[in-house]
């Protein structure tokens, strides 16, 4: 199995879509526990490398996975659950982003906000980013 080293400094930071200003309520940490009304729209997402004059030329990639996906049985109100078969869930995925400029990249799967079903239990929500060493497509995902 391939390990991955952290080699950049990734900060997610959600607003309160129901205020207008520009007041952060919650950074993504790990472990800590995010409500679903908390993290309704897309997060202001940020990195950086230790060699920034390399950062706008370099391409990254950037992945939002639900790592506990669940599906729970119909007519089913209590908490037992059958597991839906998948590792993780999609949420975000964006390809080939110019330096740290998200908006530069090829956004192939619109920001779905976390909505676990009812008596899942807590969900672990993993942000990845990823440094390309060549460019990339959405066709290549598949592969």
């Amino acid at each position: 199995d391939p390990l991955l080293y952290p080699t950049v400094e990734l900060l997610v930071h959600y607003k309160d879509s129901r205020k207008t200003s520009d007041e952060f309520i919650a950074g993504v940490e790990n472990g800590n526990i995010l409500k679903p009304s908390m993290v309704e729209i897309a997060p202001l997402v940020t990195f950086s490398t230790p060699q920034q004059g390399s950062l706008n030329k370099d391409r990254f990639s950037l992945i939002m996975l639900d790592m506990d996906p669940i599906e729970l049985e119909k007519n089913n109100v209590d908490s037992s659950s059958v597991a839906s078969g998948r590792k993780a869930y999609l949420h975000w995925c964006i390809l080939m982003i110019h330096g740290s400029d998200l908006s530069s990249g090829n956004e192939v799967l619109q920001y779905e906000p976390p909505a676990p079903p009812i008596h899942s239990g807590l969900h672990r929500y993993f942000f990845l980013l990823f440094k390309h060493t060549s460019n990339m497509t959405a066709v290549q995902l598949h592969d």
